[in-house]
């Protein structure tokens, strides 16, 4: 599914035909602010499924953090053949533990860490030929399947999703040094899990683990990221190469870690980057503002948007940056259409500011005043024509010639009332 929320509604109302309020309300739960992440994920059509057999059988709440969703998912899985395979706790918990740390080492040392060789697998489950042995199980659950065989015509498995080997992998990790142990003079002795792009993901399945024994250790791990220090230079820059990227996984983390006491002054650094930074570093940091706290995000940058004291090239990227992680924005939609009207700012910002608006207005509202901007333009270049194109393969047609005539429209009843006036006056 590639879009939301267009597909993953159409889905939802499908799933639940029979009980058309029940969808309804989790298309509203999955359109509240906070849960863009939980959005994201469910664009993938296996979570998506998961997602409403849990809504179906659950409190009707949605859970704040991957972590969350995915524990619901854990335990939503037990559920499901309850009673072809009998499990009790304990046996359910020696599972996780295990599956946790098959799926840690697999991701830190195998070469083809999402297929599995048997030889591997059986150091942390057992052979599958004891019918007690926790390979059984968790084949018989489905938490892992045989997906082929070697060289050696032995059996290679595989999690039922790499997203379920990555949450288990997260759940096996109880000290933030896993993933960084900084040794300044001397990295080669470290561990710099932070920088391999295989743990991403399992880092912030571990930051939005919510038992209270590991808060302090995501707000120490958060604060080493914040502060590391690579000894490499800073190059005319305000960090060097990998401190610039510790900074943008921390942004990242802030969304699953939502009680990190320094969110806001990561997302200001952020949004200053992204504005300031036309480089490889500005890139990134573009790239980081998608990922990060979506709420403190637009907040920023609108707080930039009112400011008074920013130049029009700042305003325009603010508006842009805006509109990509919240599109339809009205203020920046707002700025981006000032832009347009005043008759001070380039060319270029214009044709620039242009662009933007063509990628963020949703509504017929915002396209009435895009239009009625565009009329008032002698010619209309390509990026103009694009834009005012855009607006009519959208807007009923007499709204936009409405539109488009509006200006003409006013300035002809100006004209006829200075001519009473003025034959008054005589």
């Amino acid at each position: 599914m590639d879009s939301y929320p267009e597909q993953v509604e159409k889905f939802i109302h499908i799933w639940f035909a029979a009980i058309p309020e029940t969808g309804k309300q989790l298309c509203t739960a999955l359109k509240e602010s906070g849960k863009e992440r939980i959005q994201d994920l469910v664009k993938n059509p296996l979570r998506l499924t998961l997602l409403c057999l849990n809504w179906q059988s659950g409190d009707g709440k949605l859970p704040d953090t991957q972590a969350g969703l995915y524990q619901q998912f854990v335990d939503d899985f037990y559920k499901w053949k309850k009673e072809e395979i009998a499990t009790n706790y304990d046996q359910r918990q020696q599972l996780n533990v295990k599956l946790g740390e098959l799926a840690k080492e697999a991701i830190d040392k195998e070469a083809t860490r999402f297929r599995l060789r048997q030889d591997f697998v059986n150091r942390f489950l057992g052979n599958v030929e004891d019918e007690n042995s926790l390979l059984k199980l968790a084949l018989n659950r489905g938490w892992l399947n045989c997906v082929g065989i070697d060289g050696d015509r032995k059996p290679v498995y595989a999690f039922f999703h790499a997203s379920f080997q990555e949450y288990f992998a997260a759940k096996a990790i109880d000290y933030w040094h896993f993933f960084l142990n900084h040794i300044p003079k001397n990295p080669s002795q470290g561990t710099y899990r932070i920088f391999e792009p295989q743990w991403k993901q399992t880092i912030l399945l571990w930051l939005g683990r919510e038992e209270e024994n590991l808060e302090q250790q995501q707000q120490q791990f958060i604060d080493a990221l914040v502060n590391f220090k690579d000894g490499c230079g800073k190059w005319n820059k305000e960090k060097g190469f990998y401190e610039y990227r510790a900074y943008f996984l921390a942004a990242a983390g802030i969304t699953e870690f939502k009680g990190y006491s320094r969110a806001d002054e990561i997302v200001a650094q952020i949004v200053k980057w992204t504005i300031d930074g036309l480089s490889s570093i500005g890139q990134e940091a573009r790239s980081a503002l998608q990922q990060t706290d979506r709420i403190k995000a637009i907040a920023a940058l609108a707080q930039l948007l009112q400011s008074t004291t920013v130049d029009d090239t700042t305003r325009r990227l603010a508006a842009d940056s805006l509109g990509k992680i919240d599109p339809g924005n009205k203020d920046a939609i707002s700025s981006l259409v000032q832009l347009l009207q005043s008759t001070t700012v380039d060319y270029t910002t214009r044709r620039l500011a242009a662009d933007s608006l063509g990628k963020i207005i949703q509504d017929n509202q915002h396209r009435f005043a895009v239009v009625k901007t565009l009329s008032g333009y002698w010619r209309l270049d390509d990026d103009y024509y694009d834009l005012a194109w855009k607006c009519a393969q959208n807007m009923p047609y007499p709204k936009f010639y409405q539109a488009w005539h509006q200006d003409n429209i006013a300035t002809g009843a100006m004209q006829s009332l200075k001519k009473i006036l003025f034959t008054r006056i005589i």
